[in-house]
């Protein structure tokens, strides 16, 4: 398979489970003491999602070694969804290693939202920059 294929189908399925994961986070900042089956759906749809994001940023470095090609220089987008990608992962973990240890949406899943809110707002920014790629998928 094409390495643009592979791109385009992580991307649509990245697109996907931004929108599904924006409801989740909606759902769960609305009613912070939902069910705990909403909460496990949460954690497992956001491994799913940082897995495609690694599986993204993977496709657009160079297939013949780990490192991104010099002449690429990362935009000031691209450096802020990478910072905020780390904060949201690190929040994620330390929300989720809390909520199993007390069953209670506390100051850790909060802030987590916030990071996570924050974070796809910037990836809407990045996909509106790229939507033209998405575009060429439609037709």
């Amino acid at each position: 398979m094409k390495k643009i294929t592979k791109l385009r189908i992580c991307d649509v399925a990245l697109l996907a489970l931004t929108l599904i994961m924006l409801v989740s986070g909606i759902q769960l900042e609305a009613d912070p003491r939902g069910e705990r089956l909403w909460v496990w759906c949460h954690i497992a749809l956001g491994s799913l999602y940082v897995g495609l994001l690694l599986w993204h940023i993977s496709l657009h470095w160079r297939a013949g070694g780990p490192r991104r090609p010099a002449k690429m220089p990362i935009s000031g987008l691209n450096r802020w969804l990478g910072v905020f990608f780390a904060l949201m992962l690190i929040s994620a973990i330390v929300a989720t290693l809390h909520w199993i240890g007390s069953y209670v949406h506390a100051t850790p899943g909060g802030i987590h939202g916030k990071i996570g809110f924050v974070f796809l707002l910037i990836g809407f920014i990045h996909l509106r920059k790229n939507f033209r790629f998405y575009k060429s998928i439609v037709r």
